[in-house]
């Protein structure tokens, strides 16, 4: 989770380091620009009136254009500070319900192993809380709109199919980290899946397969990253799968 952290700060930090860079660059160079006609002028002796007030007015224009230049620097220094507190904020939660899913179960007590007073049980029919993480095998999930979303893997496959559906609950997306840092060499996505989560095989240094289907219309920020360089996604043609892996610059084959 660290190293998630660091390369999103290095990602953000860039982008502002290089707005700031530029302006700066506009304030030094209209610097420079004004210095320079002050020392023509201290050389230049001889001045009429009117080259004496275009000049002026030169130095005037040169002086708005740094306070401006200058001005805008304080706001984007301002805009980043925001901007910063908030990805803060939006990966703190992030990390919470990452931890929340990993939490141990308690062993049951002996009153529960010995058959007095057992918990209650939800009747067949009953759904589960849409924001409770459930056990089914090798998966935890969520429902959204009596849809599953996967939120982690159990399992100890290096090749995995994942399901179409669980407890008869269609899986229709991959929530954050599901496969980080797994073991896995090969993952192949049923056709019901429509959505992948952040970091969804961060770190899977042995994965070298994944099967993307054509309803996969979102992959979310860095799916992929610290995976092997051998890595190859299986898409369709013309998929948004194909678009994605074209934009990122990653291994993909075509389906037939």
């Amino acid at each position: 989770m660290k190293q998630r952290k660091a390369l999103k700060n290095r990602i953000l930090g860039w982008a502002i380091t290089g707005v700031l860079c530029i302006t700066a660059t506009s304030i030094c160079l209209t610097s420079c620009q004004l210095l320079q006609d002050t020392g023509h002028n201290a050389s230049s002796n001889g001045m009429t009136s009117a080259e004496k007030d275009a000049y002026d007015a030169k130095i005037v224009y040169y002086e708005a254009q740094i306070q401006t230049l200058t001005s805008q620097v304080s706001d984007m220094e301002q805009q980043f500070y925001a901007l910063r507190s908030e990805y803060l904020d939006q990966l703190q939660e992030l990390e919470k319900q990452l931890a929340n899913q990993h939490k141990p179960t308690s062993p049951p007590t002996e009153e529960d192993a010995s058959g007095n007073n057992p918990p209650p049980q939800n009747s067949s029919d009953e759904e589960p809380a849409g924001d409770a993480d459930v056990v089914l095998c090798e998966y935890t999930y969520r429902l959204e709109n009596n849809f599953a979303i996967l939120t982690s893997y159990l399992g100890k496959d290096k090749d995995v199919v994942v399901p179409a559906a669980v407890d008869g609950y269609l899986v229709i997306g991959l929530g954050d980290s599901v496969f980080a840092e797994c073991d896995v060499r090969s993952v192949t996505l049923p056709k019901t899946v429509e959505h992948l989560g952040w970091f969804t095989f961060y770190q899977c240094a042995n994965l070298e397969k994944v099967v993307l289907p054509t309803s996969i219309s979102n992959i979310g920020y860095a799916s992929f990253d610290g995976c092997s360089k051998s890595l190859c996604l299986f898409v369709t043609d013309g998929s948004y799968a194909e678009q994605y892996a074209l934009s990122f610059g990653l291994n993909y084959q075509k389906l037939t």
